[in-house]
Order: C-alpha cells, then sequence, then structure tokens
C-alpha cells in the first residue's frame, strides 16, 4: 500500500513538474515574441551589405533562436552556454541585449540596401527568388552596377 502512494505521488510531482516546465517554456516564448520573428525572418538570408555586419547579424539571430526555444526549466545550461551568461535573469537580458543588435543591424542594412540604384535592387529580389536571375540577362552595365554597389560578392553561379 505505502509503495502504491510513493508511486502515485512520484507521478502526481513529474505530471506537475512536466506541466510547469511546458508551462515556463511557453511564457519563455512568448516574452522573445518580437525578437523570434526577426531572427526567423527569411530576409535572413538574403541580406546584403558589409560581409562582417551581415555575418554578425546572422550569428545573433542564430543564437536568439536557439535561446528562445529552448526550455528554461528543462534546459537552463544549454540557454546559458549558448548566452555565455550565468542565471536566468542574465539570459533574459542578454536575449533582449542581442535582440536590440540585431534590430539595430537590420535596420542598417535595410537603409543600406534601400539606397541601393533600383536596378541593383531589382536584381537582388529576382536572385533571391527560387527561379534566381538569368545569367543571359547580365550586362556589361548591370555587372558594373553591382560590383559599384558592392554587392557582387553576393552572386554566385549555379546550375540549375
Amino acid at each position: 500500500m505505502q509503495q502504491q502512494a510513493a508511486a502515485t505521488l512520484r507521478d502526481v510531482t513529474g505530471r506537475m513538474e512536466d506541466g510547469l516546465a511546458r508551462w515556463a517554456h511557453s511564457r519563455w516564448r512568448a516574452s522573445f515574441d518580437d525578437l523570434s520573428r526577426i531572427a526567423d525572418d527569411e530576409g535572413m538570408r538574403s541580406m546584403v551589405g558589409p560581409p562582417a555586419k551581415v555575418a554578425r547579424a546572422r550569428k545573433i539571430a542564430s543564437h536568439l533562436r536557439l535561446a528562445i526555444e529552448k526550455n528554461p526549466i528543462r534546459d537552463v545550461d544549454a540557454i546559458q552556454r549558448t548566452l555565455g551568461v550565468e542565471g536566468l535573469g542574465a539570459c533574459a537580458a542578454k536575449v533582449r541585449e542581442l535582440g536590440d543588435e540585431l534590430r539595430a543591424l537590420v535596420n542598417d542594412l535595410q537603409r543600406s540596401q534601400a539606397e541601393l540604384p533600383l536596378e541593383v535592387q531589382q536584381v537582388l529580389e529576382q536572385a533571391d527568388r527560387d527561379a534566381g536571375f538569368p545569367l543571359e540577362d547580365m550586362t556589361e552595365e548591370l555587372l558594373k552596377a553591382l560590383r559599384e554597389a558592392g554587392v557582387l560578392v553576393e552572386f554566385v553561379v549555379r546550375r540549375s
């Protein structure tokens, strides 16, 4: 009888812990919903700009995705390792700090891209589509415009 009561108590305690962990995970993710949208944005893949800025933005987005998707009760060590800080409060603060930096980088990169000549913007948009930018449409003038805009390094040639 005592063994059965102890087993039942363990089951109840386990279910309570599971419920608490699910609730905490849900609240953790909801707290950073605004940052998740930025970090998960498809535009992150197609950002154009100075390679160091683009790399930094992608790295931050990756860290944010990893930290936000972890469970703050079950995976606190992984969150702390990802963010390089100790304690859940420090983790939350670091997520916000990285989010602010990512937001600033993305805004800067978007502003830079908006300042590019229209023909360059159009090529970049077309190149991001599944069909890509046809190499036969590349003219000397367009090649020069891409080079002058500093985005030529973003292009590679692959066979479809």
